[in-house]
């Protein structure tokens, strides 16, 4: 794994060029949340980051999670179908780190308890996905360290998108 200096990279620096390129992409998907993971799928795609075959299951990931964000998908239906793309992309020995990173944060966007009746419940902690355009924003930030960096930047992407959908909640 090849590691990339970054002189004169400083966090200020990201945040403006974050910020611009959040107001970019917004403006570019009209405020879509799904149209916004899918174009920041394929940033991590152009960067080499993930395969076309991670894209896929990336894509359907967001797409499970929109749908039971939405209500268009129960939040157990997506749940086990997230979960099982996680597990096929955990399987694989060429899986890239970000996809790993970004799957395994959509799988806890997801919580599972026992009901009153000792049922198992599944619900989606929040509807807004911020929780996966951030894992996929901070993945490409974090990009600039190369790959090392953008799993790392995946993971605090996804943790602070986390946060913003509880606050949102």
């Amino acid at each position: 794994m090849e590691f990339v200096p970054m002189i004169g990279v400083g966090v200020s620096d990201l945040q403006h060029a974050a910020l611009a390129e959040v107001q970019r992409i917004t403006k570019e998907t009209k405020g879509d949340a799904l149209a916004q993971m899918k174009l920041l799928l394929g940033m991590l795609r152009e960067r080499n980051l993930i395969n076309d075959k991670e894209v896929t299951a990336l894509s359907q990931v967001a797409t499970a999670g929109h749908e039971a964000g939405t209500g268009k998908k129960s939040a157990q239906a997506a749940y086990f179908e997230v979960r099982k793309l996680h597990n096929t992309l955990l399987a694989s020995p060429v899986t890239s780190p970000v996809a790993l990173t970004l799957a395994s944060s959509a799988v806890g966007s997801y919580s599972i308890t026992q009901g009153s009746g000792g049922e198992t419940v599944v619900f989606k902690k929040s509807g807004g996905g911020w929780e996966g355009r951030g894992a996929a924003a901070g993945a490409i930030i974090g990009s600039v360290w190369g790959p090392l960096g953008a799993a790392v930047g995946g993971a605090v992407g996804g943790l602070v998108g986390a946060a913003v959908d509880e606050c949102k909640a």
